[in-house]
């Protein structure tokens, strides 16, 4: 027995736009990832910096705890 056209249709569409969602959804996670290993190896380096007695940031501030940002 087949579907009405049109329940077909709906059913088409419901599909694409769980597939979309589902995209987007890992385009979310691999930015997430992204920003999380940038901030990780920022975090690296301010710790380089420091050890090599620098103490500064690029700009010549210094740097400061995360909690006071």
């Amino acid at each position: 027995m087949e579907l009405p056209r049109h329940w077909e249709e709906e059913e088409e569409e419901e599909e694409e736009e769980e597939e979309e969602e589902e995209e987007e959804e890992e385009e979310e996670e691999e930015e997430e990832e992204e920003e999380e290993e940038e901030e990780e190896e920022e975090e690296e380096e301010e710790e380089e910096e420091e050890e090599e007695g620098g103490g500064r940031s690029r700009r010549g501030e210094k740097n400061k705890p995360g909690w006071m940002l």
